[in-house]
């Protein structure tokens, strides 16, 4: 596996991983929070109408299985607006007393309340809810969730693929650029050769003594150990010089 295959790989993972969590995490938090608010709204309403409950019974505590009609309109004057309930009274002997239903929609959720004549168990008050409002909401929490997942899976997979590509496309035409370079420079070195060193050379004619103590031509020994190579001419000064002297010469010959 190269290093772009080992690259995309991780980055895979690390956004996969992030996609799902956040997929999973937003929906599982509002249901728990949200199951959370009803379960304790549902033991606190009962803790409230079960002490009215329990101060009816205690006042009445031989016949107050028969007062129906009085506790289901306390029953009804206790739901909670905006909240759909039942809510139910039952003896020792778990026989309906009164009750006050609503049509819920499965799954419930219930609790249950202890109602005491003197200490002892009277009867129990249940209140239940449905849980399906909040698995509805759930859901469309989950597909926020999901496309929040698809988000960051895209923005943390693709975005930094697209700049390895970037980056590793660049390096790679810096690359060719700096072997053309290299490959010109090896060029350029292999044509030159230097002349390094003192070099002896004769202060009269100028030739110049190589490593088999041998003389040479100024013009033959720089020719042999670089890639220079001499064309004849003659500077302004020597052509003036040489002129001068053939002009003497023929006007010599004329006197003779």
């Amino acid at each position: 596996m190269n290093d772009r295959q080992r690259i995309t790989a991780i980055t895979t993972w690390i956004a996969g991983l992030a996609a799902v969590a956040v997929t999973l995490l937003l929906p599982i938090g509002y249901f728990a929070v949200s199951y959370r608010y009803l379960v304790g709204s549902l033991e606190a309403e009962a803790e409230m109408t079960g002490l009215i409950i329990t101060d009816l019974i205690n006042a009445n505590p031989d016949f107050w299985q028969y007062e129906q009609v009085r506790f289901e309109e306390l029953l009804v004057r206790r739901m909670r607006a905006g909240h759909a309930e039942t809510r139910r009274i039952l003896d020792s002997h778990n026989r309906l007393v009164a009750e006050s239903a609503s049509k819920l929609k499965p799954p419930l959720v219930t609790r249950r309340l202890n109602l005491l004549d003197s200490g002892l168990s009277a009867g129990v008050l249940e209140i239940s809810q449905s849980l399906y409002p909040i698995l509805f909401r759930s859901g469309l929490v989950g597909l926020l969730g999901l496309s929040c997942g698809v988000g960051i899976f895209v923005t943390l997979r693709i975005l930094p693929l697209r700049a390895v590509v970037r980056a590793e496309k660049s390096l790679r035409e810096s690359e060719s650029q700096l072997s053309d370079k290299v490959v010109q420079l090896e060029g350029a070195l292999a044509k030159v050769k230097q002349l390094e060193g003192i070099i002896p050379i004769c202060m009269y004619c100028k030739k110049i003594r190589d490593d088999k103590e041998s003389w040479q031509h100024l013009e033959g020994y720089i020719t042999e150990h670089s890639e220079a190579h001499f064309s004849h001419g003659i500077c302004p000064e020597c052509y003036q010089k040489v002129k001068n002297d053939s002009l003497k010469e023929l006007e010599q010959l004329k006197r003779k």
